[in-house]
């Protein structure tokens, strides 16, 4: 029988009990940048297809920080803040649908 989680929070400990240390630093800059872009943006797009286009476009800024990296010898840690970025916009398109917690 799976456990029964009487909250979120309490559910979210879990998973973060489960997680390596790289993974839960990165959890913590994607979280740290949820909250600057709230911050900076606190409404999200109602339109359906237009969140998309806020991760989309996330997403493009996020390869071409790579690229610019690999062949340009750009700073590599651009190409991680794009994907915190990144992170962060699929975290306000995901959460922008109702959310149900497993039994």
């Amino acid at each position: 029988m799976a456990p029964h989680h009487n909250t979120a929070r309490q559910l979210t400990h879990e998973l973060l009990d489960k997680l390596s240390h790289e993974e839960m630093v990165a959890v913590g800059l994607v979280l740290n940048e949820l909250l600057a872009a709230k911050r900076a943006w606190p409404e999200w797009p109602k339109d359906l297809v237009y969140g998309a286009a806020v991760v989309a476009e996330e997403a493009g800024e996020l390869v071409q920080a790579t690229l610019n990296a690999h062949f340009k010898g750009t700073r590599r840690d651009l190409a991680k803040k794009e994907a915190e970025q990144t992170a962060v916009t699929a975290i306000r398109f995901i959460s922008n649908f109702p959310v149900e917690l497993p039994l």
